[in-house]
């Protein structure tokens, strides 16, 4: 099976990380990369010591595109 890497944009989502983290980290086997919109909640922080399945850390950008170009529908 090839590498997987789980990307997400975020945005103060505090409140459901932990179990999304959990929910997703047994695939994330080659990374886990977040976009974090500038949070207020703590979004960013919580993933300071978090790491992917193999042990490399997550790596967060701050970049606040959900404001810049919004949510679009791809279908």
């Amino acid at each position: 099976m090839k590498p997987i890497v789980v990307a997400s944009n975020m945005k103060n989502e505090m409140e459901q990380l932990e179990g999304w983290y959990y929910n997703i980290l047994p695939i994330a086997d080659a990374g886990i990369l977040i976009v974090d919109g500038f949070s207020t909640d703590g979004t960013a922080e919580f993933f300071s010591d978090k790491k992917d399945k193999n042990g490399r850390k997550v790596v967060v950008i701050q970049d606040d595109i959900i404001t810049r170009e919004g949510y679009r529908d791809w279908e």
